[in-house]
């Protein structure tokens, strides 16, 4: 393993979990090693907000969202954070607030 490759299977090793490539864990089950670590980011840390953040940094938040929420529209106006009230007021003719706020 190399790269890519042997962070991943460092982060599954030191929890005993199979390594990517093995049978267990064939390298065809998420089809990239980037999506395999997207995956393995997701599990590992589940509870602190960092999936959002990686969805909109590889551009598949949209898709991503819109498929798992049953309930709600997902659209391009959740993607971004409002900005302070303090830095719009510094800059009114230069900075509008972020859509949706």
């Amino acid at each position: 393993a190399t790269g890519e490759t042997s962070h991943l299977n460092e982060v599954r090793d030191r929890v005993g979990l199979p390594l990517y490539g093995s049978p267990e864990y064939p390298t065809s089950l998420y089809g990239t090693v980037a999506l395999a670590i997207e995956h393995e980011r997701q599990i590992e840390f589940a509870l602190e907000f960092h999936r959002f953040f990686d969805l909109k940094r590889t551009d598949r938040a949209i898709d991503v969202m819109k498929a798992s929420s049953k309930k709600s529209e997902f659209d391009a106006n959740r993607l971004y954070l409002p900005i302070p009230q303090a830095v719009l007021d510094q800059n009114p003719n230069l900075i509008k607030q972020n859509a949706g706020y």
